[in-house]
């Protein structure tokens, strides 16, 4: 009698709860209350209740479905299982407490980083979840940081979250795999260890009213991937609305990387997202598994959006996948405050991502780390429609698209341009309208490049400030923008009458633009063939004086020059033969004795008369090999050298006045090298099926031997996108000729994964394979330095070698050898046999001073109260003590953290002022550090702030600027 009155009872505390849980056709049976007590759960936070719990479900699920019910209190528990028909209703008050034994804890058959579940429901129908209580995952972690995920449904249909808070789940928290209608309403996850809400192969998702604060991994992911059965690969009738999610380095939403199959109208609208990734990611790779026929990413909307403080707005990339596509995404009515990097959208040449439409959105740009705002390649229709655009720090183009099509700006208006690059850069488009435009004062608004590129309009616009409206590379034909320019003559031909072989002609010419204001191809012929030209905007009316260069000539003879209907005839006079090496010789090394050395240089005959040339090939100071060779005015000719070493070993390789090739060279795959006056190039294969953890495939240009303490630097200007884990960067090991069994090994390297990932990774335990790990975004181009001193190793970015941001890790190895092998490295990653070409200018290796001889002094602080985003300057005398010159490493400290330094030259006994200037919101840092920790870096409150070991001076961090 006593259990049915507290039945009554309970039900009448719920039953308007299952009125409006009825949205998704979860079973309410309203006659049919199985409370947790009644099975012997105990609510005192210490008893475990895994059995008792699951009595209940069952004899729900044997009673045809009801609520199982949790009255006020702590139910710890281990993994149950969920049956259909059931509603879970937590009451406020009541939470389900994970164990933080793991022994508590079942596995499933699929891995959503971990195995470890905690609530799992499989092959189930019309289940709920709700109340107003939480589930605590406790953060139960194993040994290697693998916890059960707090919820997980596979293969199941009709389900309902709603009103509950998830906190503390080890791994993700709701996990919804291969799922039919589900609905996840008013759900708050707090400090999630892995993901906060992530999908496969679901349809008709709604995620409504969700909030998500501090999740280590995605906050909300949709993916395509595992054994989805009769589901296929398929995510579709997706809506997630008045979301909010904040605190993480991770995109706000992310489709990807596992991306299997088709995804198909996504509707993402009224939410915020605050401290975080980008807004918006889709990482489409090469899958782990054998690739699917599909693979589609199509009907995507995003609408009514704020961003807060976001690393960027948008990265969109295609890798390593046979023709996927990604078409019909509209991004609109978004208000960005506070966007710190650029955004990319990369498809591939024989895959374009079309359709893209961007319109009512207004960006205000905080970041002083890449060059430009939006960066495309490989776009076929993209429409920016009333874009407003607060561009900062030392950004100098807006939008840069690279072979695409059928691109249209209307009422894109750009200020705060802080360069002096184009504002709009063109590299073989065709097809781009750009109308109803203003600008602040710009040097240059749009620049054209590529010979495939025409059909440019610029109509419409507010010129009155730009400098130059349009101008375009040689190789762009004339006609290819409009207006043009069309009625415009020459006059005033004026031409160097007489040249030396190897000298250009100087030739000067009036334009007068009698017709409409427009785009002009100044034009100058020799001999009645074009030899050279020069794009200009002439308004109507004008007269301009035009200077142009034609190309160098040889061979003595008299030449017409003409400039519309005007002909001078000019000279050029005998020389004897002399000889110009070209831009860039190739080195092929294989440092094995008994194998040929190649040494591969341009040679050119620069003068009036045939001539021969000796050619010399150097190694360590002393003539190892030459050839002749004769070559006609002005011809040009690769000459290869070959000399065998009988010995292995690194050798200082020099031709002319070529820097000299001080590199070893090792490579286990395809490999190239080169050299010009001030570059580095690399080509590497390798890498098509394996990563680092299976088998090292890699090409590297090493010094070897290097003895003690160093700082190593390099600047990389690009290398070419083969594969998402070809990667580029700094390798050091004992002996780098021994992959996979040499230890004091460690890498800092980028690959395209995520748009530009940074490496930052050790051999930590000395058997030879890298074991630790640090991520971070970098982007290109960016300077690395890696710094060794003792066995401690620290590693740094920047993409201005001016301000250095720290990677989080520093790793000690104890097998790191007094003397180490220190190189470049680069691999491919390529499903099409690729080679990644990679190029680096201003590699250095150093001996850094020591930071004992190193003193601070005259701390000096410009604000000691300020809101996150004002800029501060702290600046200190530092003084080299010592008796050698060399770089001298000055930290900035903001309470216990590192997060800038900055390398001077200094000699010895030097004195100088070292300045920060920086705000509390770059100090926050969460866009290189893979985690946001809450409460710490930029958050308001008081730090203490210092230069080196100098005092320290206090700061105060306040929300909001006081009247």
């Amino acid at each position: 009698m006593k259990s049915i009155m507290k039945k009554v009872f309970f039900l009448s505390l719920i039953l308007v709860f299952i009125y409006a849980a009825n949205t998704t056709g979860a079973a309410q049976i309203k006659d049919n209350i199985f409370n947790v007590r009644d099975y012997g759960a105990v609510g005192d936070g210490k008893t475990l209740n895994t059995l008792a719990i699951q009595k209940a479900i069952d004899a729900c699920a044997e009673a045809g479905g009801g609520t199982v019910y949790f009255p006020p209190g702590t139910y710890k528990a281990g993994s149950f299982y969920l049956k259909s028909n059931i509603t879970l209703y937590l009451n406020t008050g009541a939470t389900i407490l994970g164990s933080k034994d793991m022994k508590d804890y079942d596995e499933s058959e699929h891995h959503y980083g971990s195995r470890y579940f905690f609530i799992y429901g499989r092959d189930v129908k019309n289940v709920s979840i709700v109340g107003g209580g939480t589930i605590d995952g406790n953060m139960a972690l194993d040994n290697n940081n693998f916890g059960p995920l707090a919820v997980i449904f596979e293969y199941s249909e009709n389900i309902l979250i709603k009103d509950i808070d998830i906190i503390n789940s080890a791994g993700t928290a709701p996990c919804i795999h291969y799922c039919n209608h589900v609905d996840i309403i008013r759900v708050r996850i707090l400090d999630s260890f892995g993901a906060g809400i992530s999908t496969s192969c679901c349809t008709d998702l709604l995620i409504d009213g969700v909030f998500v604060d501090s999740p280590r991994d995605d906050p909300l992911v949709l993916k395509n991937e595992g054994k989805p059965g009769s589901f296929g690969f398929l995510t579709k009738d997706v809506i997630i609305t008045n979301t909010t999610i904040r605190n993480t380095s991770h995109g706000a939403i992310k489709i990807g990387t596992g991306t299997a199959g088709v995804f198909r109208n996504i509707v993402v609208s009224n939410c915020t997202f605050e401290n975080t990734g980008p807004m918006f990611l889709i990482d489409l790779m090469r899958p782990k598994k054998k690739e699917t026929v599909e693979r589609v990413i199509e009907n995507i909307t995003f609408s009514n959006i704020v961003l807060k403080n976001v690393e960027r707005m948008f990265r969109w990339t295609s890798l390593d996948v046979n023709r996927p596509i990604i078409r019909n995404i509209s991004i609109s009515n978004i208000i960005a405050d506070g966007v710190h990097t650029p955004s990319i959208i990369y498809g591939l040449p024989d895959a374009p991502i079309s359709d893209l439409s961007f319109s009512n959105i207004k960006v205000t740009y905080c970041g002083d780390r890449a060059p430009y705002w939006l960066k495309t390649r490989y776009v076929k229709g993209l429409k920016l429609n009333n874009v407003q655009l607060q561009l900062g720090g030392l950004i100098e183009s807006a939008l840069i698209y690279e072979n695409g099509e059928e691109l249209e700006l209307n009422s894109v208006n750009i200020h705060g341009i802080g360069g002096k690059g184009p504002v709009i850069k063109l590299n073989q488009v065709k097809v781009a309208y750009i109308h109803n435009t203003q600008l602040p004062e710009v040097e240059t608004f749009v620049f054209a490049e590529g010979e495939k590129t025409e059909d440019i309009s610029l109509v419409g616009n507010d010129f009155s400030k730009a400098k130059i409206p349009f101008n375009a590379a040689n190789e762009v034909q004339q006609g290819a923008a409009f207006p043009e320019a069309e009625k415009v003559s020459y006059s005033n031909l004026e031409v160097t009458k007489e040249i030396k072989a190897n000298e250009s002609f100087i030739v000067n010419v009036t334009l007068t633009n009698t017709g409409k204001t427009g785009a002009f191809k100044a034009g100058v012929y020799v001999n009645g063939k074009l030899a050279c030209s020069k794009w200009l905007w002439l308004e109507q009316g004008e007269n301009r004086k035009v200077v142009l260069t034609t190309p160098r000539y040889y061979k003595p003879q008299d030449l017409e020059i003409s400039a519309g209907y005007l002909t001078i005839t000019a000279k050029v006079r005998p020389t004897p033969a002399a000889f110009e090496f070209g831009e860039i010789v190739k080195i092929n090394s294989p440092a094995a004795a008994g194998k040929l050395t190649t040494v591969t240089v341009p040679l050119k005959n620069i003068g009036g008369d045939k001539g021969t040339k000796k050619v010399k090939l150097y190694a360590d100071g002393e003539v190892i090999a030459s050839k002749k060779v004769t070559l006609d005015p002005g011809e040009e000719k690769d000459v290869t050298i070959e000399h065998l070493f009988e010995q292995a070993g690194p050798h200082n390789l020099k031709i002319s006045n070529f820097p000299i090739w001080n590199f070893a060279t090792y490579s286990n795959t395809e490999a190239h090298y080169y050299q010009t006056y001030d570059k580095i190039i690399i080509e590497a294969g390798g890498g098509k099926n394996t990563l680092w953890s299976e088998k090292e495939e890699y090409t590297t240009a090493y010094l070897k031997d290097v003895e003690g303490d160093f700082v190593v630097t390099m600047y990389l200007l690009s290398h070419t996108v083969t594969g998402a884990y070809a990667q580029v960067g700094f390798m050091v090991r004992n002996d780098i000729t021994r992959p996979g069994k040499s230890p004091g090994f460690i890498i800092l390297s980028v690959e395209p994964k995520y748009g530009a990932q940074q490496q930052w990774r050790a051999d930590t335990d000395g058997n030879g394979s890298l074991d630790s790990y640090d991520y971070g975004w970098v982007g290109y181009p960016m300077w690395f330095k890696l710094e060794k001193r003792g066995k401690t190793f620290t590693a740094y970015t920047s993409p201005y070698d001016t301000l250095w941001y720290k990677n989080d890790s520093v790793y000690i190895i104890p097998s790191a050898g007094k003397m180490q092998d220190v190189g470049i490295f680069a691999n491919a990653f390529s499903v099409k046999n690729e080679l990644n070409r990679v190029v680096i200018q201003n590699f250095k290796l150093e001996k850094p001073v020591s930071q004992q001889t190193v003193k601070y002094s005259n701390l000096k602080i410009s604000k000691t109260r300020l809101t996150a985003d004002e800029y501060f300057t702290v600046s200190a005398i530092v003084s080299n003590t010592s008796s050698v010159s060399g770089p001298v490493k000055v930290v900035f400290h903001f309470d216990n953290h590192e997060p800038y330094a900055k390398w001077i030259e200094m000699e010895a006994g030097e004195s100088r002022e070292v300045k920060f200037c920086v705000t509390p919101l770059d100090i926050k840092e969460v866009f290189r550090l893979g985690f946001v920790i809450p409460g710490q870096n930029y958050w308001p409150g008081t730090h203490n702030v210092t230069i080196g070991t100098a005092l320290p001076k206090t700061l105060t961090v306040i929300w909001k600027k006081e009247d």
